[in-house]
């Protein structure tokens, strides 16, 4: 990968538009800090997109991961019931003292009392997945998995990899709320009655503590997405987890036997880091099992995306695609990259580890994308810095990838008692690694592309391909852009248009595994199009290429030498924006 030094001295870009920060300060009981949060976000305004919208996630998750074959339609009948009872089972296992929590923000900032179950959605969403492959439903599970995929990257690094030597812990939250959850950042410090003072990272309107959150023995935690055949849905879901960890847990032995205490419901990968320890572990739980992985006795940084560490839980995870793994892998790459870079030279700062969390890069050709396979994609709707050894923590305020910034500091600033809320409007140091996207035609491009992204599952395909029109016309060198364009074309019917924008991607799309996976649809393309030439050279030279990622791709190629695939077969076919993927 062709990434600049990062002890190089780069201007930093001029500071980007951004958000003010709201800060939240909570003590009590548990019922009473939920009471307290909801009373503060009611007054303090500005939240109701972010209060809507979670009553409204299942159903924009199952619009986007549905099938719009015909062949599906009983599967895509029988999804929304199971969704609204797994989120209804998920939330009676709550623990009492979180679920009086819940309620009582929710009554306190207005909200029905049915929104009480939503905060289970993630578990949910990974869940069906799960359960879909464990009984043999491959489609959906890929389908589903490909449409809505997870992609949040956290990178920690101490002792030789940080400039003082200090416990740095970075983190990237994607999450299907582009436009809604980056608008409103917040911190909440929580001084419970029973147990440790801890604070957490959300958004106005979210009271999610168990996602991405710290405390004051100097304990960061935060949740990855996994997706695994075992699940369960009456155990501990991902927010109380990350809830119970953080209030009590001082190490990160404890930290680990917390999350063993219950069943947990979902398959994630907690990322668990001790300033005090100078330490970091990824723990890593099925509805079956807990494992701990931990970075090798050289390397004083640890990277988490979205795949299973451990080889005992890896047998059956669920890897919806190639580009999934492919997705991954890629991120985890550049994350490890930068800290070998950062160990061979003077060590992350706060700034450079943040600078890590807007990387646009590819680490196969160094060419920047706007998604698939790159630390910052169009749903990072949240960036975080957190600095136990300086009592403050980072937070982007900027617009979708917030890695790229501007940030704000935030001292931790527990609350003696009663509560109160602050704001805070100062930003400052955007990323200092440029980016060809934040400027003329192709950041307009790429606006369009984020406008696609955060349609899918509500708006009209029609609206989607215009966007993605748009995107292609102010940046036709994004090959990326024209494969995505020209699946959902080929998904429509238009084959002709699918075909030309495979055909000119190919021209744009260096060696790689995306090369391959281009090859293997513009061959598809060509086929359904009667370009039978064409089609035979694509196969040819993708059963040339050794990618280890491209097995699948190779395999589908000799099976469609002998029997090519019909436009019948592409209709309605699933095309994930995120992932660059279809089929």
């Amino acid at each position: 990968m062709t990434a600049m030094a990062l002890s190089q001295p780069v201007p930093r870009s001029p500071v980007r538009p951004h958000a003010p920060l709201t800060v939240f300060r909570l003590a009590g009981t548990q019922a009473e800090m939920g009471r307290q949060h909801g009373g503060l976000v009611r007054e303090a305004g500005g939240a109701d997109d972010v209060l809507a919208f979670y009553p409204r996630m299942p159903h924009k998750l199952i619009n986007a991961s549905l099938s719009s074959r015909p062949g599906d339609r009983v599967v895509n009948r029988l999804v929304p019931a199971f969704v609204e009872r797994a989120l209804s089972r998920l939330h009676r296992h709550r623990p009492a003292h979180l679920v009086a929590r819940t309620e009582a923000f929710m009554r306190a900032v207005g909200a029905p009392a049915e929104s009480v179950r939503y905060l289970a959605v993630m578990d949910t969403f990974q869940n069906i997945v799960g359960s879909a492959a464990r009984f043999g439903l491959m489609t959906p599970a890929h389908h589903a998995a490909m449409v809505v995929p997870p992609m949040c990257s956290s990178l920690v690094a101490w002792g030789s990899a940080t400039r003082d030597g200090q416990l740095l812990h970075a983190r990237n939250f994607d999450f299907p709320g582009i436009g809604i959850w980056e608008q409103q950042p917040t911190v909440v410090f929580c001084t419970p009655d029973d147990g440790l003072r801890y604070g957490f990272v959300t958004a106005k309107g979210a009271d999610v503590p168990g996602v991405t959150c710290f405390n004051e023995a100097g304990l960061c935690l935060d949740a990855h997405t996994r997706f695994h055949r075992d699940v369960s849905y009456s155990g501990a879901t991902v927010v109380d987890i990350g809830h119970e960890v953080i209030r009590r847990a001082r190490t990160i032995d404890e930290a680990v036997a917390i999350i063993k205490e219950r069943t947990v419901a979902s398959t994630w990968g907690f990322t668990v880091s001790s300033a005090t320890e100078g330490r970091a572990v990824v723990v890593e739980t099925t509805a079956k099992d807990v494992r701990v992985t931990r970075p090798q006795p050289d390397e004083p940084f640890l990277a988490t995306t979205n795949r299973y560490h451990h080889p005992t839980l890896a047998l059956d995870e669920v890897v919806p695609t190639p580009a999934f793994a492919h997705h991954c892998r890629a991120r985890h790459q550049v994350l490890r990259h930068h800290a070998e870079a950062a160990l061979a030279t003077a060590g992350f700062t706060v700034h450079s580890l943040g600078d890590v969390l807007g990387d646009t890069r590819c680490p196969e050709t160094g060419l920047e994308r706007p998604a698939g396979g790159v630390v910052a994609q169009p749903e990072t709707v949240q960036s975080v810095v957190i600095d136990p050894g300086q009592q403050c923590v980072w937070v982007s305020t900027g617009l979708t990838p917030t890695g790229r910034g501007p940030w704000t500091k935030v001292p931790f600033a527990w609350a003696d008692q009663g509560a109160s809320a602050d704001r805070i409007d100062d930003a400052v140091d955007s990323c200092a690694l440029p980016s060809r996207f934040e400027q003329g035609p192709a950041q307009a491009a790429r606006a369009a592309f984020f406008q696609a992204v955060g349609q899918a599952g509500q708006a009209p395909r029609s609206e989607i391909r215009a966007r993605l029109d748009e995107a292609v016309a102010g940046d036709p060198d994004v090959a990326s852009y024209r494969f995505v364009a020209g699946a959902l074309a080929l998904s429509d019917g238009d084959l002709a248009v699918g075909f030309d924008m495979f055909a000119h991607a190919l021209e744009d799309e260096p060696a790689g595994f995306l090369r391959g996976q281009l090859l293997l649809w513009a061959g598809r393309a060509a086929d359904a199009a009667g370009h039978r030439t064409d089609a035979r050279a694509f196969r040819a030279e993708l059963l040339d290429d050794a990618h280890p990622l491209l097995g699948d791709h190779r395999r589908a190629a000799l099976r469609e030498q002998r029997r090519p695939v019909t436009a019948d077969k592409l209709r309605g076919m699933p095309v994930g924006l995120l992932l660059v993927d279809a089929g």
